[in-house]
């Protein structure tokens, strides 16, 4: 599964060019004509999995949400990829809020891919509050470690990778795959199947039935 954080695309373009053998191409366009803006998810077509836009509103004026339920080892799990221009009123995260409340009914894991223009490394960030109140409680956690944009003289935290707290993580990180862009991709691997308890074989005894006869009858013989 690949988030793009940021399209540009608009609902009159044409996505063909876009396509990519072997994937859906699921999208939110931005609603305003602002420049940017805009998020989508490329699903892998051996996937079982369908679209929750429909089910509960996934964008507000300007954030924009995009959404699925994947079937995997007969697990429901909800996937987000999440975008949030830079000049967004932080009141325009309760459309995340409201997603968040709406697949925890109904999946066994949430995993959310956001750029939501808010700088992780900036303690005193009252969006980074918001956020962290957000993770906290709906149980998910942030797992990118390091910095996701790097210039020649700034260093920011804005793109996440967040998910639910059971999930197990095998590798997670940001790459600069793309050399001709400052923002670095990030990327994570995850084990989404629980592991197989051994199995045991546990003995109990049930002294209901035996009789006070009896248990003299054991005591005497111990002496």
């Amino acid at each position: 599964i690949l988030a793009i954080s940021e399209t540009w695309l608009r609902e009159t373009d044409d996505f063909s060019s876009l396509c990519i053998d072997g994937y859906y191409f699921i999208r939110s366009d931005i609603r305003t004509s602002t420049r940017g803006g805009s998020t989508a998810l490329y699903i892998c077509n051996s996937l079982s999995f369908y679209d929750i836009n429909s089910a509960v509103p996934l964008a507000g004026l300007s954030i924009n949400i995009v959404g699925v339920i994947v079937t995997f080892h007969r697990k429901q799990e909800a996937i987000f990829s999440i975008y949030k221009p830079p000049n967004s009123p932080l009141s325009e995260l309760r459309t995340l809020d409201s997603c968040l409340s709406y697949v925890t009914s109904i999946a066994d894991y949430i995993i959310c891919m956001s750029d939501l223009n808010i700088d992780m490394l900036q303690q005193s960030n009252l969006g980074m509050r918001h956020i962290n109140n957000i993770l906290t409680f709906f149980s998910l956690k942030q797992i990118v470690n390091s910095p996701t944009r790097v210039t020649c003289d700034t260093v920011s935290f804005l793109d996440l990778i967040a998910i639910s707290s059971d999930v197990a993580i095998l590798q997670v990180g940001a790459s600069d795959i793309f050399s001709n862009s400052d923002y670095l991709t990030v990327y994570a691997s995850l084990n989404l199947v629980k592991p197989c308890y051994t199995q045991r074989t546990v003995l109990r005894r049930y002294i209901s039935n035996v009789t006070e006869t009896e248990i003299s009858r054991k005591l005497e013989e111990v002496d």
